[in-house]
């Protein structure tokens, strides 16, 4: 007698979904959980100062930040700021290229209702040096004087002047982002040397708003 159940559908759809069963119960443990809280980026202000910026926004329930140094003592640290997608923290007592390790309890994500603990560490350079000039180009055509630089920098109340004899050449700033700025200046001579300098500047990973000073030919 031939066999039939091979070819019966209402078998094969049987069987199926019990496959389809038994696998769901084999994977459930390598499911994802809901995604935690997570950094995108550690940032060094300089004078023991960090800003960690988070992936998403987050709240803080029984917030605790601990920083302890290379020989596990623990540190004083000040809150500078505390939002929902950055939390800025200084080390009182910092030192010069240590490392030092941290902990964040009390944060969440945002919607979430359990907390997320974070660890890591951070370190303090040894020093961070001025801000270098890659590249200075002047447009003649538009009037403009283009300063690039070799690292990202960060701004604050800049001023900047183009000077030869005297007489700033410099109208106002025209763009400025975190690799260059952008000047209009009155008509310079071309092949002339000119002196400029660069107020409120800084490497953006550390270091202190200063000015730095050159001169370019047109």
């Amino acid at each position: 007698m031939k066999d039939n159940r091979k070819n019966n559908p209402i078998r094969t759809g049987i069987l199926t979904f019990c496959a389809m069963f038994l696998f769901a119960l084999l994977t459930m443990g390598s499911i994802p959980a809901r995604a935690a809280v997570h950094i995108e980026e550690i940032e060094y202000d300089g004078k023991g100062k960090f800003e960690i910026d988070f992936t998403s926004d987050v709240k803080y329930k029984k917030f605790k930040l601990t920083v302890k140094d290379s020989k596990k003592k623990a540190q004083k640290v000040r809150i500078i700021e505390k939002d929902e997608d950055e939390l800025d923290f200084r080390i009182v007592n910092y030192k010069p290229g240590e490392t030092y390790s941290y902990k964040i309890t009390g944060i969440r994500k945002k919607g979430d209702k359990k907390n997320t603990t974070l660890t890591g560490k951070v370190r303090i350079p040894k020093s961070i040096g001025s801000v270098k000039v890659k590249e200075i180009e002047y447009d003649s055509d538009d009037g403009e004087v283009e300063f690039e630089f070799k690292q990202d920098v960060k701004w604050k109340s800049v001023k900047v002047t183009i000077t030869k004899g005297g007489k700033n050449y410099v109208r106002y700033i025209e763009d400025k982002d975190d690799d260059g700025i952008e000047v209009k200046v009155k008509k310079l001579q071309k092949g002339a040397v000119y002196n400029y300098t660069i107020k409120g500047i800084k490497k953006k990973n550390g270091g202190s708003f200063s000015t730095i000073s050159g001169s370019f030919r047109a």
